[in-house]
């Protein structure tokens, strides 16, 4: 079994930590899901694939996607299948970090000069 968590790298009760140690966040998500999920350890192979904002990978998580795509290019001979599996959770936190990053900016605009502009593209 496997669960994917991400944690945010610039939240203000990491932000101490992670400025100065790369990856706390990720490795504090892990800590954190495999307590929860302690039970499940007992009857099945558990792993978190846990990731930061930033992209920083842990490396149990990253460890298991480079051994899946291993044994998945052996049987099916394709031999991007690794690069691919690393590169979805990537592109999805890399869209979400656009998404987080537009919302700090919409935020500090008045909604009124924002909703009355010509090029409005969002419906508020």
């Amino acid at each position: 079994m496997w669960d994917f968590t991400c944690r945010d790298t610039f939240a203000s009760y990491y932000i101490d930590v992670t400025s100065s140690t790369p990856g706390y966040a990720a490795a504090k998500g892990e800590a954190e899901k495999k307590k929860r999920c302690d039970l499940l350890q007992s009857r099945y192979t558990f792993v978190t694939i846990a990731l930061e904002t930033t992209g920083v990978w842990r490396s149990e998580g990253l460890n298991v996607i480079q051994e899946f795509g291993r044994r998945t290019t052996k049987v099916t001979g394709e031999k991007r299948t690794t690069k691919l599996l690393i590169q979805r959770p990537s592109v999805t936190l890399q869209r979400g970090n656009v998404i987080l990053i537009m919302g700090s900016f919409l935020l500090r605009r008045s909604w009124r000069n924002f909703t009355s502009s010509k090029s409005n593209c969002f419906e508020l």
